[in-house]
């Protein structure tokens, strides 16, 4: 079986096809070749360890290629600061796992009671992250309002994987 799965990864190029013209064959360096029933066992095996390097307060959840991390306080500068630390970790096994973040295609979204509320700032590597009113969590869009808890999401989005984090807190 080892073999097998070495030899499956191992040497692999791809071409890119638009209209009638076909690109020079480039060679796949990392990843894993998509459309074989192996490839999303062998994905869920090499993203499976993501959720090690989130530790409390900070909670995780991982659907497939969807990973999110939440955190709860009354504090947006606490919540802030575990998020900033998790998302920190991340980025570090980022360089051992072969994954990439995209920070352009990250997001923070903040719901809250308060009329009026600073958005929260994180940072993957050197790149802010982008504050909305709307964000998409699993196919369900969430609107900031005022009347419901705070909630601050995080998305980093790497090149192959929908890579989340969601922050709640509860201003009552």
């Amino acid at each position: 079986m080892f073999n097998f799965i070495r030899n499956f990864l191992k040497t692999r190029t791809f071409q890119i096809r638009i209209k009638n013209s076909l690109s020079k064959v480039f060679e796949q360096v990392n990843g894993i070749p998509q459309g074989s029933t192996i490839s999303v066992t062998l994905f869920l095996i090499a993203i499976n360890n993501i959720t090690q390097n989130i530790s409390f307060p900070v909670k995780s959840t991982l659907y497939a290629d969807d990973f999110n991390i939440y955190c709860r306080s009354k504090s947006l500068a606490t919540v802030q600061c575990h998020l900033q630390k998790a998302i920190n970790n991340l980025h570090k096994w980022t360089q051992t796992s072969g994954f990439t973040f995209s920070p352009e295609k990250s997001q923070c979204i903040v719901f809250t009671r308060k009329r009026s509320q600073n958005p929260i700032k994180i940072k993957l590597g050197d790149h802010l992250s982008i504050n909305n009113n709307t964000i998409k969590i699993l196919g369900i869009c969430m609107e900031g309002q005022p009347e419901l808890n705070m909630i601050v999401r995080y998305c980093p989005l790497p090149d192959y994987v929908n890579c989340r984090a969601m922050v709640v807190d509860c201003n009552r």
